[in-house]
């Protein structure tokens, strides 16, 4: 579903930005960050047909641009992180009211070669999902909500505190309270409008219980524009939150994936005609009974591990490419995280022991030493 007065052509362009210098494109990686850059009119207009190179580099580093430990497929040295071909989806104009009505549209990544969205482009991903339940005769609707923590912190005082002891927006538990929201009404109040300006229609907005947490439901809307909202919601709240002097955090799903998988997996159960394997879990009374379970994976290593094994269904409704792209982003992580020192190690530790003088003695040690 297009936004609301999106260009029906390139002709439409000129009179659309008539009063605009620039223009703000971005395109979703595989974490769900907004890569992207101003362009001016004059080279938008000449990329708006037939799309512009960008550099794939972005999708053969992590979120914090460090190179993955292990090189994948689409973007690596031997391929000279060459240039992919950034489509611009003419459906998806809006103004970014806190930046002026600044232009923005998004864009699908692409293979220069076949011109097909490339495995790890997750709008790319939701379009083929979306495109097989066309086959079907179906529209793909969704809706996402989000419950997000928000602190009282810079940038910079956030890190200062190595992201530990933040302060939240508010203290205590108050869950739909219209009270607590008049601590911060200037804030919440924007979240709601300048999103609505932003293209990014808004059901519910209230406060959750948990210190300094709101509540944001999306307006229920075609599966791919869901999903571009549900993205730019956390760009819109990010970006507002810190011209209120506030941080709001981001571990959390990336839409167009989760989206994907939703409706690629239900489609595989219709079409193989699977029946559900276990009845609903209230029904499962006793411990006999609740053998038939398969539980989730408990760790990000063993989950990567399940979903990259051969013959996952993973790689039946994803394809290969994917998920070996995927994945192994999610291994690079986990080596991230195993190279770690975290603050627990690093606390210092005190063992006890008896010198030549059977005098006893308390000495710091710190884990990481250990460690190494």
């Amino acid at each position: 579903m297009a936004t609301f007065n999106a260009p029906k052509s390139v002709e439409d362009l000129e009179s659309l930005l008539r009063d605009a210098n620039k223009v703000k494109v971005a395109g979703i990686d595989i974490d769900g960050v907004f890569r992207g850059k101003y362009m001016s009119k004059s080279k938008f207009m000449s990329a708006a047909k037939n799309g512009f190179g960008f550099c794939s580099v972005i999708f053969g580093w992590d979120i914090n641009d460090t190179v993955y430990s292990r090189e994948l497929l689409i973007s690596n040295r031997a391929n000279g992180y060459r240039d992919l071909l950034a489509s611009i989806d003419l459906a998806t104009y809006r103004r970014i009211p806190w930046e002026n009505d600044v232009p923005l549209f998004l864009v699908t990544f692409l293979d220069p070669d076949t011109k097909e969205p490339i495995c790890a482009c997750p709008r790319g991903t939701l379009s083929k999902a979306v495109g097989k339940l066309a086959e079907h005769g179906w529209e793909a609707m969704a809706g996402i909500e989000y419950e997000y923590f928000q602190f009282n912190e810079t940038a910079h005082s956030a890190a200062e505190k190595n992201f530990n002891g933040l302060t939240p927006l508010t203290p205590g538990m108050h869950g739909y309270s219209l009270l607590r929201t008049t601590l911060n009404s200037d804030y919440f109040n924007a979240l709601f409008d300048l999103n609505l300006k932003f293209g990014v229609e808004i059901e519910g907005h209230h406060t959750e219980t948990g210190p300094g947490v709101f509540e944001t439901a999306l307006a229920y809307t075609s599966a791919l524009r869901m999903a571009d909202n549900a993205s730019l919601f956390k760009l819109g709240a990010k970006s507002i939150g810190m011209k209120y002097g506030m941080r709001v955090p981001g571990a959390d799903v990336q839409p167009h994936l989760a989206l994907s998988a939703i409706f690629l997996t239900g489609l595989r159960g219709i079409e193989k005609k699977l029946s559900l394997p276990l009845p609903p879990i209230s029904e499962l009374k006793t411990a006999e009974d609740r053998k038939v379970i398969r539980k989730l994976s408990t760790s990000l290593e063993a989950a990567a591990a399940r979903m990259m094994r051969d013959g996952s269904v993973a790689r039946e409704v994803f394809g290969d490419e994917f998920v070996d792209h995927f994945g192994g982003t999610r291994e690079h992580e986990v080596a991230q995280w195993n190279a770690a020192v975290t603050n627990w190690e690093s606390k210092p530790l005190h063992l006890s022991y008896v010198d030549t003088t059977l005098s006893s003695n308390l000495i710091p040690v710190e884990r990481y030493l250990e460690l190494v």
